[in-house]
């Protein structure tokens, strides 16, 4: 009775390892199991995992050893990156995870505190912060105008735009410069803009865009401009000027410039309307003659 007992227990144990023993002999790289242990050699040295309770083998290895193990796994793959060893460790159920619950990652693969990068032949240092990107808000402004611009040399970046969103683009660097005002620093931007109407020369303020700077300017000489421009493109309404140029028109429209400007306008086209009739009745009074 005994006997049979044993027998029955064993077939028990074979039945429930069986699953997680042909798990395990399936996946790369390939080991043995021995002793109730998954015996596997990695960069020359021999590890035991073991497999005797379902789901929990990893558990069961101390943080030693869990560590030892996936740092010669990882040297064997050429894993260098922590989304690549957690690709890889699906095939491993579990291990991930009890890495993380443990954290060990940074004993696999240590954060770095600093990225180096090359430009020019000059290195910089860029910060990285907890979730391992580059920290543009630790670096001081005068080491960000320097890199900028040397990155923009060495990619040939000539836009802004293309420092935000081209294909070279560093991830948060042109949200970084704008918030700190370090664009106009970077990019060689006139600050004005010259424009030539009715052979007078304004210049007209640019912002770190390169877009007009209509807030930058008084009132007068908002008013000027716009009536040498309305003059220049014969714009004689208010729809007409909102019509051909709505960014100007908005500009004055907010600074309540409209009627200072367009009052002129009018009364300048009555004033000639008055002399076209007067030189008409004239004309009209000597014919009669």
């Amino acid at each position: 009775m005994r006997q049979r007992t044993s027998r029955v227990t064993s077939a028990h144990s074979r039945t429930s390892v069986a699953p997680l023993v042909e798990s395990l002999a399936s996946k790369k790289p390939e080991g043995i199991i021995k002793d109730g242990f998954w015996c596997i050699t990695l960069q020359g040295r021999r590890f035991r995992v073991p497999i005797k309770i379902k789901n929990k083998r990893w558990s069961a290895m101390t943080s030693k050893e869990l560590v030892e193990f996936v740092k010669a796994y990882s040297m064997q793959e050429g894993i260098i990156k922590r989304s690549e060893l957690e690709k890889k460790l699906k095939t491993f159920g579990g291990l991930y995870p009890v890495l993380i619950k443990r954290r060990l990652l940074n004993k696999v693969f240590p954060r770095k505190k600093f990225e180096e990068m090359v430009l020019d032949g000059t290195t910089f240092r860029i910060p990285i912060n907890d979730q391992n990107h580059r920290n543009w808000s630790a670096m001081t402004s005068k080491k960000l105008v320097e890199f900028a611009k040397a990155y923009i040399l060495e990619n040939e970046i000539t836009k802004i735009g293309e420092l935000h969103n081209g294909p070279k683009a560093l991830h948060r660097l042109c949200a970084v410069l704008r918030q700190k005002r370090l664009l106009k620093d970077i990019f060689s931007k006139e600050d004005y803009e010259k424009i030539i109407l009715d052979g007078t020369e304004f210049k007209i303020p640019l912002d770190n865009h390169g877009n007009r700077n209509w807030e930058a300017m008084s009132n007068n000489e908002i008013i000027v401009y716009v009536k040498a421009y309305c003059k220049e493109n014969g714009i004689e309404k208010k729809y007409g000027l909102k019509k051909h140029n709505p960014g100007m028109y908005k500009a004055i429209s907010k600074r309540k410039l409209l009627d200072l400007v367009f009052s002129d306008i009018e009364k300048a086209q009555k004033t000639m309307a008055l002399t076209d009739l007067a030189t008409a009745l004239e004309s009209f009074g000597g014919s009669g003659k």
